[in-house]
């Protein structure tokens, strides 16, 4: 019976292979180039490639926040913490994890002391706050035999409380870990850029290939006409006529030197590559966004095929804002255990501070038809809470009364 509530199948007692207490990333493409993340970096010239990213990313920087809790307090102080950051670029690192299997950030403190004369809804005493979200390379990072991310010492020169096997703890209210798709076999992640690997090096070698076609067969041939009678001398007079031509387009001839410029047809095997480099293309629109349409439009499709697309976007924006929700509530989460302890007077509900993205619109359409609904039972809000929440200044409207 005592079975039923502990972990019975154990990494530690099966036989997968650790390196030392390291858990080895099951990526089989990274395995065989020496674990060495750079060959996915390298990915990233790839126009196509960055565009459909960028692509998929804007499904959530395009997105608003919102700050929820049970205390107003919290509320507010949340809502000061997210203005102070430059969110596009908390977002983009965070939604670095979709390309790389995982993500960690780290948390830069200070404290914050308020001055006489701070606004009411601000905490009246010092306060631990986050003051940056940095992100830090997936190389220094790690997972453990019990799927715990951990530093890699071997990393740095010096590395404070070592461990057995090279790792080290990660301090506590430092880290966020922003991941994509982990399982247990593989708390990685999983990585897009693995899934565009080869496409991008296929298409690569196509480019290259394609690029020795046009410079064998893309220019018009030179021939000089000699007379049979011409010696290899005099033959290799007129070749070097007709390189000094292609070079500086001017050339002198003899009255017996004839030269002819013959065009070159037209060559099927060229549309190949383009075929290649089209079909790579494609299969780097689907492994990045699961779908061709939104960057390759083609000269075929239909307005609903369209559609049908967008919408598949909007579901992997869906997706890819819970990682963003989730790393920055982990933070949120640090940041009320440091100030107000877990035996706070607060009750637990109401220490949550839960950050919410959604389309800007529908944040201001939910807010005010529940504005409205509140208003009109009676509940009167302060201009103040009208300048927070819809971002107006002060001098942008009067709250005058209803008739």
């Amino acid at each position: 019976m005592s079975r039923l509530f502990s972990e019975y199948l154990k990494r530690g007692n099966s036989l997968m292979g650790l390196i030392g207490n390291i858990l080895p990333d099951p990526d089989k493409i990274l395995e065989q180039n020496g674990n060495d993340l750079s060959i996915y970096k390298d990915l990233l010239v790839d126009p196509h490639l960055t565009a459909t990213i960028l692509q998929r990313k804007m499904q959530v920087l395009q997105m608003g926040w919102e700050v929820e809790s049970e205390s107003e307090q919290l509320r507010n102080e949340g809502i000061e913490i997210m203005r102070s950051f430059h969110m596009q670029e908390i977002i983009s690192q965070m939604l670095d994890s979709v390309l790389f299997g995982f993500n960690v950030c780290e948390i830069i403190w200070s404290v914050f002391a308020p001055k006489n004369g701070a606004s009411p809804d601000r905490s009246a005493r010092k306060r631990i706050v986050p003051k940056e979200i940095i992100a830090k390379p997936q190389e220094w990072f790690a997972f453990d035999n019990e799927n715990e991310l951990k530093i890699v010492s071997s990393s740095f020169s010096a590395t404070p409380n070592i461990g057995k096997n090279g790792l080290v703890d990660l301090p506590k209210y430092k880290f966020i870990l922003s991941r994509h798709q982990p399982t247990f076999d593989n708390p990685y992640g999983e990585k897009i850029l693995q899934k565009c690997y080869w496409p991008v090096k296929l298409k690569q070698s196509s480019i290259e290939s394609w690029n020795e076609l046009i410079e064998k067969y893309g220019v018009p041939y030179l021939i000089g006409v000699v007379s049979d009678t011409a010696t290899p001398i005099e033959k290799e007079a007129v070749i070097d006529d007709l390189l000094d031509m292609i070079e500086n387009n001017v050339v002198t001839r003899g009255e017996s030197q004839q030269i002819e410029i013959k065009e070159q047809t037209s060559y099927d095997i060229g549309q190949m590559f383009e075929k290649m480099v089209e079909f790579q293309n494609k299969e780097i629109s689907k492994a990045v966004l699961s779908v061709t349409l939104t960057i390759d439009v083609g000269t075929s499709g239909s307005y609903k095929a369209s559609d049908v697309h967008r919408q598949m976007l909007e579901y992997i924006g869906i997706s890819d804002k819970k990682i963003v929700e989730a790393g920055l509530n982990q933070m949120f989460d640090y940041y009320t255990e440091l100030n107000y302890g877990t035996s706070a007077s607060l009750s637990n509900q109401d220490k949550k501070i839960r950050v919410k993205l959604s389309k800007k619109e529908a944040i201001t359409d939910e807010t005010a038809e529940r504005d409205k609904i509140l208003t009109d039972i009676g509940v009167k809000f302060t201009k103040e809470y009208f300048m927070k929440k819809y971002n107006l200044g002060d001098g942008d409207f009067d709250l005058g009364e209803k008739k």
